[in-house]
């Protein structure tokens, strides 16, 4: 039987003031020599939280996919990777899962009204979350990685529903590059840290966010979108939730028109319906695409 892949959990990076920090796991493709651990495996091959890369060893150069889930998912999402490899082999990619954020909060772009009775209202901290990402979090795993042989060749953001939306708003807004102050240091082409996001039911029935994304520029270096819905999400009986679909297919021919590949999935079924499964799925095609340069062919279902 295959060998799940290991993953580790690295430091709390905290990036809020208040005590529900999130954490950050590692999900690293397994070998076929084996699965290292703490100071790495059989074959000399650094592991996550494993000894320094030897001199001499050449790093290992994958796409990073840096996924905000809910505490509850992150396994199901690793259950995903580990049947694939089952299937495949080692997964291309290196994937830092991110989880115990304040999904009203960290994820919206600026306040909104609740959507239902008893449920907070939206805080629109998102910009506050994707500089302490783009400041800290990101900087911190990738120094850790680097010592232990692991190089991104690019990056990819992804997430479901709000933190989809957040993926969404994150490429429009993110800086140049890990450590960098989007107030200060974006450059005349503007963002560039993450070449592309998977975006699985993402929350773009959120108020005056069609108008923003419609209206803004994309940069050259944003090259690949990803983008899921299911059918029946659309027929929501809430009216802010029910413009989701036609929002997304506006969105992802806005980006198409801009040359950003683009990929629009519509799957069965309503908004509760395998977020893990449905996630999974774009990140394996963005991680086919980062691999040929040629992607999945788009859609237009």
């Amino acid at each position: 039987m295959p060998h799940p892949s290991p993953f580790h959990t690295l430091e709390t990076v905290v990036w809020t003031d208040s005590a529900d920090a999130p954490s950050v796991t590692v999900f690293r493709p397994h070998t076929p020599e084996g699965v290292p651990g703490e100071g790495g495996g059989p074959s000399g091959q650094p592991g996550i939280g494993g000894r320094p890369l030897p001199p001499g060893r050449i790093p290992q150069v994958l796409p990073f996919v840096y996924v905000h889930l809910a505490r509850e998912e992150a396994a199901l999402f690793h259950g995903k990777q580990a049947e694939w490899e089952a299937a495949h082999g080692p997964f291309p990619a290196l994937l830092v899962a991110i989880t115990g954020n304040d999904w009203e909060r960290d994820f919206t772009p600026w306040p909104a009204p609740r959507l239902f009775r008893g449920s907070p209202d939206f805080a629109g901290g998102a910009d506050a979350c994707l500089a302490r990402l783009t400041n800290t979090l990101v900087p911190a795993v990738e120094t850790r990685l680097a010592g232990e042989g692991f190089v991104p060749s690019l990056r990819f953001l992804a997430g479901y529903s709000l933190a989809g939306l957040f993926a969404l708003y994150a490429l429009y807004a993110s800086p140049t590059k890990a450590g960098a102050d989007a107030s200060t240091d974006a450059s005349a082409d503007g963002p560039g840290l993450f070449t592309g996001c998977v975006c699985g039911s993402p929350s773009v029935w959120y108020p005056g966010f069609r108008e923003f994304a419609l209206a803004r520029p994309v940069a050259p270096s944003w090259r690949f979108f990803h983008g899921s819905v299911g059918d029946r999400e659309g027929k929501a009986k809430n009216p802010r939730l029910a413009p989701i679909e036609d929002n997304l297919r506006a969105v992802t021919e806005h980006l198409r028109n801009q040359g950003v590949h683009t990929v629009f999935q519509l799957h069965a079924g309503g908004h509760f319906q395998d977020p893990p499964g449905r996630l999974w799925q774009g990140v394996e095609a963005a991680v086919a695409w980062s691999g040929s340069g040629q992607g999945p062919t788009p859609t237009t279902a």
